[in-house]
């Protein structure tokens, strides 16, 4: 799948008739990036000591970045103002997540999400 495929929909955990939202992205927003929980710290002797806590879906954060219409502006301003948890159906999963910022570049929108959980079983 090109990046210029990939699809998101977002909508809330309670109903909201406009929640429902489905984005064609502009790039990958950084779905697919992971980030280990790690800590290296030097010993005395030379070595490292290295505390591995292994890969955490909630250490993602993801900038989802469509061309967007003034409907879908209004929706996407609307859920970000009114609702403090959000689900992302993505290709990488299904997605808990806080809205964090949100911008509209000219007819496109740039919003970033932190995940708080992963919700199928990946």
């Amino acid at each position: 799948m090109t990046p210029q495929s990939r699809i998101v929909t977002v909508s809330t955990p309670s109903f909201d008739p406009d929640s429902g939202l489905r984005l064609q992205l502009l790039d990958d927003g950084n779905l697919a990036d992971l980030s280990r929980r790690a800590t290296v710290t030097p010993t005395l002797d030379g070595g490292i000591v290295v505390d591995n806590m292994g890969v955490f879906d909630s250490d993602r954060s993801v900038v989802l970045r469509s061309r967007i219409d003034l409907t879908e502006r209004t929706r996407i301003q609307n859920l970000h103002r009114n609702h403090a948890l959000l689900y992302l159906s993505t290709d990488q999963g299904f997605f808990a997540a806080v809205s964090l910022t949100l911008s509209f570049p000219s007819d496109e929108v740039a919003w970033d999400l932190q995940i708080t959980a992963r919700l199928d079983a990946g």
